[in-house]
């Protein structure tokens, strides 16, 4: 899969949209492997650190990777972009950033800022950053809520949108 050279809020929302529901069924079987607990402070005392890394390729190219940790009872999802500062052309700098300030500003089903009140709401933090060639997008929040926190990711990605107003603020910020 070619790495998609716009800069606009639809590029790349399939892939976020097959990563989301990749990651929904491979962590989903990666918990479920999980040893039954005692009690927490047992279980996180007796769970293995780690395993190492799975990494899978889709169909559409998309890579998935899974790392188990059951060290917490808390699940961490990253979605990485292929985008960032390199991408921009002359006189757009600064635009990965604000692309990436503008992934929180609302879809069809969520107000601006509302995605984040929401992970809180699940109990969890999210954030996101903007490098030299990638964008990342993150949520941690208690393990069983990932399926929420993937699906409020793939809405975000497949349905993004803001206004105008909202773009020429965002702008100013950044």
């Amino acid at each position: 899969m070619p790495i998609p050279t716009s800069l606009s809020p639809s590029s790349g929302r399939l892939a976020a949209l097959g990563l989301a529901a990749a990651l929904l069924g491979l962590l989903g079987g990666c918990a479920g492997n999980a040893p039954p607990a005692r009690d927490s402070a047992t279980a996180q005392a007796e769970a293995p650190a780690s395993t190492g890394p799975q990494q899978f390729r889709l169909a559409n190219g998309l890579t998935v990777i899974v790392k188990p940790d059951h060290r917490a009872p808390t699940a961490v999802q990253m979605l990485w972009v292929r985008a960032g500062a390199y991408d921009e052309v002359d006189g757009t700098s600064g635009v990965a950033h604000v692309l990436e300030h503008m992934m929180f500003k609302g879809t069809a089903k969520l107000k601006p800022g509302e995605f984040s009140r929401q992970v809180a709401l699940l109990g969890g933090r999210e954030n996101a950053f903007t490098s030299y060639d990638h964008t990342g997008y993150y949520q941690q929040v208690p393990a069983g809520h990932l399926p929420d926190v993937m699906a409020l990711e793939s809405d975000r990605f497949a349905h993004n949108q803001w206004s105008d107003d909202e773009f020429a603020k965002e702008l100013e910020v950044v």
